[in-house]
């Protein structure tokens, strides 16, 4: 059992990033990792019109990547850009007593205020807590039909089974999660190329989560945070008593702190992934490709 492999896989429009993990005396170890770019055109982000444009490739390039270091296991976990998908938290007045009760009503409360129809869309919901007002608040991830088959028909294609199907931003607080969640309030702030997710914990539950895209620069990286700060105060999340942990691939990644810091209103720290920890032998990635890996090994730890 110890030697079963575990994949995960992160997509992008510019890059693939492939990993294979195993467990062993219940420590998770990454055995191989890879980060393959794609070429411009192949892939466009769309929540709402599927996603990847040339197939053919597409398709050759998922095999050439995760092939490898495979060694007969079919089964892959998913990571998809946020742009794809919405990821929420919701709170709805009534407290529910199973997890279909719970879609029902989220289906009824969301079928006016989204894009496409509700019944053309994928929705999964998590009960976070019953409010003492005798509500429920739940973190819900809707992703449209089109979208998820195509990703879904293509990885087949390529000789996978997708076993599951999730988000980067949560990836990514997954896989620092064991390093965090201790914390009585923790924020997470994620900068990879132009994808950037904001998301804030209380005891281990998300307050706040919101994922946009932004133009590659420290201007647009401080506009951002000031324009999601307010509904994050709205949300209970207090900027003097909540550390904000930055992962970033940026170049500068001291300047990018700096732009955050200069707007957040609390402390802010560079987190570093420490692949070493897990990996028994060097990966020879660039530093920035390291950082690409954390979304995929955070979907892979979701199959164990």
């Amino acid at each position: 059992m110890g030697s079963r492999r575990y994949l995960g896989l992160s997509i992008s429009p510019r890059q693939l990033c492939a990993v294979s993990l195993n467990c062993r005396r219940g420590a998770l170890r990454l055995q191989a990792g890879r980060v393959l770019p794609l070429k411009g055109g192949v892939l466009s982000c769309s929540a709402v019109t599927p996603n990847v444009l040339d197939m053919p490739r597409f398709a050759a390039n998922l095999k050439e990547v995760l092939a490898p270091f495979a060694a007969g296991e079919d089964r892959v976990a998913l990571s998809l850009p946020d742009a794809g998908g919405k990821t929420l938290v919701m709170e709805l007045p009534v407290g529910v007593k199973t997890k279909a009760e719970g879609i029902d009503l989220i289906r009824f409360e969301l079928k006016k205020k989204l894009p496409l129809k509700i019944k053309d869309l994928h929705l999964d919901c998590q009960l976070l807590e019953r409010t003492q007002e005798g509500g429920s608040r739940f973190l819900v991830s809707l992703i449209s039909h089109a979208v998820l088959t195509q990703y879904e028909e293509l990885v087949a294609q390529a000789g996978f089974f997708p076993a599951q199907v999730g988000f980067h931003l949560l990836d990514t607080w997954s896989y620092y999660r064991p390093r965090l969640a201790s914390l009585p309030e923790v924020g997470l702030l994620s900068v990879v190329g132009d994808c950037l997710g904001l998301q804030f914990y209380r005891r281990g539950s998300p307050l706040f989560y919101r994922a946009t895209r932004i133009d590659e620069s420290h201007f647009s990286l401080s506009q951002e945070i000031s324009l999601s700060l307010p509904k994050a105060l709205e949300s209970g999340v207090s900027p003097k008593q909540c550390l904000l942990h930055l992962h970033t691939d940026w170049a500068d990644p001291q300047g990018a702190l700096e732009a955050v810091a200069g707007v957040y209103g609390g402390q802010v720290e560079l987190l570093k992934p420490e692949l070493d920890r897990m990996s028994p032998v060097s990966l020879n990635l660039p530093s920035g490709e390291t950082f690409s890996l954390v979304g995929a090994i955070g979907a892979a730890g979701r199959l164990l």
